[in-house]
């Protein structure tokens, strides 16, 4: 009787991807990444409890794609803009994941968003030399935020077209107004 080929948590773990990427977080079920590893369920079960721990395993190895993903965009030297730029387009590129990280329903209080704890240290790095408060800082932060979401949702939706030099300068143009806008409040 032949061997029967091993399969491990990574394969497990890159088929999960996979399945994901292509189809959605709905999409993801033990059967599918069976189906995506040519199996069946058992081995799936033999290295995961259940599927909440896959899941669980799922998102974290997704959160780090996305992360990497934006945080490798590089191409104004700009970190925080870089970081907007590279957000934008994975919302035109994958937008599978776009729409399953970033679309999908949230519980109620839950602002743990893909990549705002990176965005979040870029902002604070590049706000050293300004001597704004914390909530300073907090609101050009949401601001940032809901901005460049707001460009990537456009471009997801095929409303704004990726040009990446003007892009880069709607970000810089929005980034120097809310710098501007802390640094006269501080005046009054």
């Amino acid at each position: 009787m032949p061997k029967h080929a091993t399969i491990t948590k990574e394969m497990i773990d890159r088929a999960a991807f996979n399945v994901v990427r292509r189809s959605g977080l709905s999409a993801l079920t033990a059967r599918n990444i069976a189906d995506e590893l040519n199996c069946s369920t058992q081995p799936i079960y033999c290295v995961y409890k259940n599927m909440s721990e896959l899941k669980k395993d799922a998102m974290e190895i997704l959160n780090n794609y996305i992360v990497r993903y934006v945080g490798n965009y590089k191409r104004t030297g700009q970190a925080l803009l870089d970081a907007g730029l590279g957000y934008i387009y994975f919302a035109k590129t994958e937008r599978v994941l776009f729409r399953s990280f970033e679309l999908g329903i949230r519980e109620p209080g839950d602002d743990s968003s893909i990549g705002h704890s990176a965005i979040r240290e870029l902002m604070e790095a590049e706000l050293k030399r300004y001597a704004f408060s914390k909530d300073s800082r907090d609101r050009i932060f949401i601001q940032i935020v809901v901005f460049t979401y707001g460009l990537a949702v456009l471009s997801y939706l095929n409303c704004f077209e990726y040009d990446e030099e003007f892009t880069a300068s709607l970000i810089q143009n929005s980034f120097n107004s809310y710098i501007k806008q802390e640094s006269e409040r501080r005046m009054t």
